[in-house]
């Protein structure tokens, strides 16, 4: 499986001792390719704290991506103790950490991060694979400085990834994470790659409130919520946000999957394309750019609150979700 078998990292690459972060499974290292003299970033995953077959699957599907809003996978090795991910280098922020700091935002803000988010899902589903965990957490910033409109978005994180069959609901397991979830995916029913579709009208919804659609205090009352309470723009927040945005946000986060958008919808849908028009001239003043300083600063608020809080739960990493589907 691994593109390097019968050499060692070492032969190919330097790499930095101290650690730029660590988790349960590893760690991520910066490393310089030798013969190229490139920065790329070293995920050491131990075997013994991974399910192989997981990272065999991860492997299998970032090795074949290309596309500019998805982290690129360059060299992998293994030996008996772990697995050694060398992946494109970038910044490690995450976009929220970049909205927070800066305390302002705008619909067309909301589009630097939407519009390479959605690229990228159409990518995958095109080439018939879902992510699974699509949140914020997993959209990084190619460059450290800079502003956002001067950045890349980068897709990162296929340890849930699957291959799909077109038209065929063949995911069973509970995969992603909950505040992302899609219901179908909570209640543990066949589901399709359109559960993405779901995780980017959650991402789209937070962007322009602050604030997840449905919120719980625990895993069971957050599914009582998304299964059962109605999708609202009752917010005060809301009336400075378009008509199109919310209709958008209301046919990805259709809690039917065989009438919720595709992702190819929802990217020829009214708003995408009036965004993309407006990124293309950097620097129109689009009409619904145009919200008050108030809203602005309130949305950069609760994204604040948003990051800050702790009791978010993590990616599923139990059992259940194997390479079975």
């Amino acid at each position: 499986m691994p593109n390097n078998k019968a050499r060692c990292y070492e032969d190919d690459y330097d790499v930095e001792k101290k650690p730029i972060d660590k988790g349960h499974w590893g760690t991520v290292r910066v490393a310089t390719h030798k013969r190229l003299q490139e920065k790329r970033v070293l995920k050491t995953i131990s075997k013994k704290l991974c399910q192989r077959n997981m990272l065999i699957n991860e492997v299998k599907i970032n090795l074949g991506l290309d596309h500019p809003n998805i982290a690129k996978m360059f060299n992998v090795y293994e030996d008996e103790r772990a697995m050694y991910i060398f992946l494109e280098f970038g910044s490690g922020r995450d976009v929220l950490s970049l909205i927070t700091k800066e305390h302002t935002f705008s619909e067309r803000r909301a589009a630097y991060i939407m519009e390479p988010l959605m690229s990228a899902v159409t990518y995958l589903h095109a080439h018939c694979i879902a992510h699974r965990d699509l949140k914020l957490d997993n959209l990084v910033l190619k460059n450290e400085h800079g502003e956002l409109e001067d950045n890349t978005v980068k897709l990162i994180d296929f340890g849930l990834a699957k291959q799909f069959s077109q038209g065929k609901p063949c995911f069973r397991t509970l995969a992603g994470t909950p505040f992302y979830m899609a219901p179908e995916v909570h209640m543990h029913q066949h589901y399709d790659e359109k559960c993405d579709v779901w995780s980017c009208g959650i991402i789209m919804y937070i962007l322009l409130s602050g604030r997840p659609p449905f919120q719980g205090e625990s895993d069971e009352e957050l599914f009582d919520v998304v299964t059962n309470r109605t999708l609202s723009f009752d917010n005060e927040i809301w009336d400075h946000v378009s008509g199109e945005a919310k209709d958008l946000i209301t046919s990805m986060l259709d809690k039917s999957p065989l009438t919720r958008f595709t992702i190819f919808e929802a990217m020829a849908n009214q708003w995408t394309t009036l965004q993309q028009t407006l990124l293309s001239a950097r620097w129109s003043t689009g009409g619904h750019n145009l919200a008050s300083e108030e809203w602005r600063l309130q949305v950069c608020q609760n994204l604040k609150s948003f990051s800050e809080k702790k009791s978010f739960r993590k990616s599923c990493n139990c059992p259940r979700c194997s390479s079975s589907g």
